[in-house]
């Protein structure tokens, strides 16, 4: 029983030292491109046209407006998760273990609902970029679609599937 207890003190207080990713501002991250972002880049390979690069950069700037809210919003929760997880249960003063077990589940029960907020935000944003994907997608040429899909799918992208009235 007093092995345990060291365990869960030793645990406890190397758990705090520290700060992990998600406590970091979100803006001081360098974010991967946007497959929006790998178009215009490769635009001399796709043989955009000046109209069309501006209308990507468009689209690009859209999704950003689109996802902006999103990311403040996931950096709010992580922010609160992290602040949280800092309070951990003082196992030193002698509450008994029903209360201790009872805070813990609490903590736990409180980590869960967040990270079923932040994975809702990422899904809506995985689902904007889709969105804007399809409209960049349409804006294009038969021929650049087929240079551009090779590019995505190298970038780590799904090509969108365009519908037959958009050829």
């Amino acid at each position: 029983m007093m092995a345990r207890w060291a365990f869960l003190c030793t645990v406890a207080m190397t758990g705090c030292a520290g700060t992990t990713p998600a406590t970091q501002d979100p803006s001081s991250l360098v974010q991967p491109p946007t497959a929006i972002e790998v178009l215009v880049t490769r635009a001399g390979d796709l043989q955009l046209r000046k109209e069309q690069s501006r209308a990507l950069e468009a689209l690009d700037h859209k999704l950003a407006v689109m996802n902006e809210p999103l990311e403040r919003r996931i950096a709010e929760v992580d922010r609160g998760d992290a602040q949280r997880t800092s309070k951990r249960v003082d196992h030193s003063t002698g509450r008994d273990r029903m209360t201790i077990l009872t805070a813990e589940r609490e903590r736990i029960a409180e980590a869960k609902r967040r990270a079923e907020i932040t994975d809702g935000l990422r899904a809506q944003m995985a689902y904007n970029h889709e969105v804007v994907l399809a409209e960049a997608f349409n804006l294009l040429d038969v021929d650049q679609r087929d240079r551009a899909r090779p590019i995505l799918e190298d970038s780590g992208f799904d090509p969108p599937a365009v519908s037959r009235a958009a050829r």
